[in-house]
């Protein structure tokens, strides 16, 4: 890693024009499907050719959802509301009687004393604090006739966001996943005031709710920069050009700064050891990241052969942050290397290190990328104003998210960093690794989960088994014997197979629902259930998903171990 030389390319940010392009995107508001979005796909196409930087354009059918409006009435009072992107078209609208959640505030009650308690929904239009996907089907399956959700956070604001369990396009048996239940939502002022209505009335609350929501096939357009390097190994930087209504830091602010970075990289691709591409994704707003999937789709085995890693920008240049970097990543690099290259431009960052969640376009698990990186600038946990994603700010997916809500020097800082470490990734004739840090996280999720699992014995073994891949692979990147370029590509396969083994529970070919797991995704989720304290078919239902991932992940870590043995005693 060339560290004089990435410093001088981060010089050539010019936050100027960054600035002017985002001015640009915050003139109109950038629905996918509709006519206003191309022309954020035109003016990112003038300025690729304007810089003479080689581009590509797809044009594809997507299947989006526009929420238009909703009513909530009770009485003679109607309350401020939003239907969901997604959610059923409840266009009649249905009255029924109102029953609160309050396990979705309170989380005491286990699964067997919500297993009888969600038996009451039925019929019944559930009123709770939250916005999970899984929940809404929950409640779905248990018969409920809606759902109103209560922001967690006192903002006046209502939020625009989707509540479909479907990542991506939904296929021949995804399909049937799409909600059938109607689902608005309200501002905690809002949700309380009807909590109480509830709690003081001597008879039953009845609730009227329209939801109209446009949900149908649209055509949209995907544009991606190809600055090419020597070889076809290539890093990913991608980010959504559409937006909730004007989008100045979701996303104006990242897809500025997308551009400016293509004009960077191709100043110097000549010293570019791999290619870089730039994808503005369509159809994550309203699409439910289906523009990311669909590119993983159509270009699978390229990404399975040459991607090496993939950085989303997302939520970049938010006011009123603090010198908190906070970095989501699967770790393969080790923190050294991000701190390093973020030094070169904001020495005093302060860090935030965690495991990168499956959001945000993150579609691209099934094709063994090595490195995922995520970061932007927040403010301390202590000082969110929101429970909105990222920098935790008021305006997100709101009317409010205008141009005066960015701080153009967070951005710049935000844009350097990350093209110096999609730069040095580019660069590098050997990729960075960090194999302590790496397996050591790991280690460190499994044996949490073993202490709160019914299951400990079993999880146990597959941390063994992690280690012993672990110590392999430790061995084979120590050698002398084994060349770099062999390294790197055993590298990239073997922090593939974990990763997808991480943060992904199907098939790599398919993406997994749309639903908020922890560590080790749905294995680390289905072994947190107690069979004392949860309904026996319910037990049943997570042992059987439980026995299969963890059959999954001794099976493919068995193989993985096999080919380092093989690289280890060949050389």
């Amino acid at each position: 890693m060339d560290i004089k030389q990435i410093g001088e390319t981060i010089k050539d940010i010019a936050i100027e024009r960054i600035d002017q392009h985002l001015q640009y995107f915050c003139e109109y508001e950038k629905l996918s499907g509709e006519p206003e979005a191309l022309k954020s796909v035109e003016y990112i196409c003038d300025k690729l050719k304007q810089y003479g930087i080689e581009y590509q354009v797809d044009r594809f059918m997507a299947y989006l959802s526009n929420p238009i409006e909703s009513t909530l009435t009770i009485g003679d009072t109607t309350y401020a509301s939003r239907p969901r992107s997604f959610s059923a078209l409840c266009r009649e609208g249905i009255q029924a009687e109102l029953v609160y959640d309050h396990n979705t505030k309170m989380e005491q009650m286990t699964e067997l004393e919500k297993d009888i308690f969600y038996r009451t929904f039925k019929g019944k239009i559930v009123i709770g604090y939250g916005f999970d996907e899984r929940y809404a089907k929950v409640i779905e399956q248990y018969g409920a006739a809606g759902w109103i959700q209560i922001w967690n956070t006192p903002e006046p604001q209502i939020h625009e966001d989707t509540v479909s369990p479907v990542w991506g396009t939904p296929d021949i048996h995804s399909r049937f996943m799409q909600m059938k239940i109607p689902v608005v939502a309200v501002t905690m002022g809002e949700g309380e005031t009807i909590i109480a209505l509830l709690q003081n009335g001597k008879r039953p609350v009845k609730v009227d709710i329209t939801a109209i929501v446009e949900t149908g096939v649209k055509e949209v357009v995907l544009p991606v920069a190809h600055i090419e390097g020597k070889t076809d190994d290539f890093v990913l930087v991608s980010g959504h050009y559409d937006t909730w209504y004007i989008g100045a830091f979701d996303n104006g602010t990242a897809n500025a700064g997308m551009i400016e970075m293509a004009r960077v990289f191709q100043t110097h691709r000549k010293e570019l050891h791999r290619s870089i591409r730039i994808a503005w994704w369509p159809g994550h707003s309203n699409g439910r990241y289906t523009g990311s999937a669909w590119y993983c789709d159509h270009y699978w085995n390229d990404l399975y052969q040459h991607c090496i890693a993939h950085l989303n920008l997302d939520l970049l240049g938010a006011k009123e942050t603090d010198q908190t970097l906070a970095v989501r990543t699967t770790g393969l690099e080790g923190k050294e290397f991000i701190q390093s290259l973020t030094a070169l431009t904001d020495p005093r960052a302060e860090f935030i290190y965690g495991r990168i969640s499956r959001g945000a376009d993150q579609s691209f698990w099934g094709t063994n990328i090595p490195y995922h990186i995520n970061l932007r600038y927040e403010v301390r946990p202590e000082r969110r104003i929101s429970s909105a994603p990222g920098p935790g700010r008021y305006w997100w997916h709101t009317e409010e998210d205008t141009y005066d809500k960015v701080d153009l020097s967070v951005l710049e800082k935000e844009i350097k960093i990350i093209t110096s470490i999609v730069f040095a990734l580019a660069e590098a004739d050997r990729l960075p690794i960090n194999l302590n840090e790496y397996f050591g996280r790991i280690e460190q999720e499994l044996e949490w989960l073993s202490e709160k699992s019914d299951y400990r014995n079993e999880i146990l073994a597959v941390k063994d088994l992690f280690f012993q891949v672990y110590q392999v692979w430790n061995h084979v990147v120590s050698s002398e014997d084994v060349s770099e370029e062999r390294k790197n590509v055993i590298l990239q396969r073997a922090g593939g197979v974990i990763n997808r083994l991480m943060q992904s529970s199907g098939s790599p070919y398919e993406q997994d629902p749309a639903f908020a797991y922890g560590s080790l995704h749905l294995f680390g989720e289905s072994s947190r259930l107690k069979k004392a304290e949860s309904p026996t078919e319910l037990y049943l239902f997570y042992d059987t998903s439980f026995c299969r991932q963890k059959n999954r992940i001794i099976t493919e870590l068995n193989e993985l171990l096999e080919k380092l043995i093989c690289v280890e005693e060949m050389g």
